[in-house]
């Protein structure tokens, strides 16, 4: 992804960004779920669940609200520097 974007691919960026995601999500989860099961606490899960759905609505308004279709650099900061603040909280 980061590849792509130096050479200003965004569309195969987001494509990687995107398909990496959903392959940690679906196959890796299911993978380790089939060698040994996954026990989900309910209070891991809604923290879980709130910080994806805060990115998401993050994301949706920098690309759509403000930017139009465009992530700035001081967007791209931004999302930087919440994620530190999730693995801050996470860890």
């Amino acid at each position: 992804s980061l590849v792509a974007a130096f050479r200003k691919e965004s569309n195969l960026a987001i494509g990687n960004l995107i398909g990496s995601n959903i392959f940690n999500v679906l196959a890796v989860l299911g993978i380790t779920s089939i060698i040994h099961p996954i026990e989900m606490m309910n209070e891991n899960l809604f923290i879980d669940y709130l910080w994806m759905m805060i990115s998401v609505i993050i994301l949706g308004l920098f690309i759509y609200v403000f930017s139009k279709k465009q992530i700035s650099r001081t967007e791209g900061l931004l999302l930087l520097i919440f994620y530190i603040v999730f693995m801050f909280f996470l860890f």
